[in-house]
C-alpha cells in the first residue's frame, strides 16, 4: 500500500483553478484507494483556506500547511502511514491503466529499489518521440529514498535515484509553477 502526497503549487491557495486541480487528481486517487493501494492522502501546500480545507475534509485527506516545502514535505513524510509513496504535483490527472500498472509492479509483497517516475503526456509528437524528456509529474519511492529535505518538486525528483519509468502517462491540468 502507498501513502499519497499531492503537493500544491506554491503561493496558489484555494483559487478555483486549484480546487479544481486538486479534485481531479484526488478523483484520479479514488480507484487506487478502492482497491487498497493508496492507504492515505496527504494535500501539502503553503496556503490552506476555507475552501482547500473544505476539499481536503471532504475527501478524507489530510492539509499539511507549512510555510515552506521542504518543512510540508517533511512534515507530510514523517505522517505518511505507509512506507512507500506515491509523490505528485496538483493538476495530475491519470487513468486506470496507472492504477493497474502500478499494483502489478508492487505486487504483493511491495518493496521497490530507487522508485518509480510518472511523466506527463501532452498529446504531441515530442511526447511520443521522446517520452523520457517529458517533465516528471510524479514518484513512487520508499520512505527511505525520499527522507532528504528538498526544496522543491524539482529537487525531490533530482535527490531521487528513480530506476524505472511507467509505462502509463499524466495528463496535467493546471500551469504549475513548481
Amino acid at each position: 500500500m502507498l501513502s499519497a502526497l499531492v503537493l500544491m503549487p506554491p503561493n496558489i491557495g484555494g483559487t478555483s483553478a486549484a480546487l479544481g486541480a486538486l479534485v481531479r487528481s484526488l478523483a484520479a486517487l479514488v480507484p487506487a484507494t478502492v482497491e487498497g493501494i493508496v492507504r492515505d492522502v496527504s494535500i501539502v501546500t503553503d496556503r490552506a483556506d476555507d475552501g482547500l480545507r473544505r476539499v481536503a475534509d471532504h475527501a478524507g485527506c489530510r492539509i499539511v500547511d507549512e510555510p515552506t516545502f521542504e518543512a510540508g514535505f517533511a512534515t507530510a513524510l514523517a505522517g505518511a502511514r505507509s512506507d512507500l509513496l506515491f509523490v505528485l504535483r496538483a493538476g495530475i490527472g491519470f487513468d486506470r491503466g496507472l492504477i493497474n500498472e502500478i499494483g502489478m509492479r508492487l505486487g504483493p509483497d511491495p518493496t521497490i529499489a530507487g522508485g518509480f517516475l510518472l511523466r506527463e503526456d501532452h498529446g504531441g509528437l515530442m511526447s511520443r518521440l521522446l517520452p523520457n524528456l517529458a517533465p516528471i509529474a510524479g514518484v513512487i519511492a520508499a520512505r527511505a529514498d525520499l527522507s532528504g529535505h528538498p526544496a522543491s518538486f524539482k529537487a525531490l525528483v533530482g535527490g531521487l535515484k528513480a530506476t524505472q519509468t511507467l509505462a502509463s502517462r499524466a495528463q496535467f491540468w493546471i500551469d504549475n509553477p513548481t
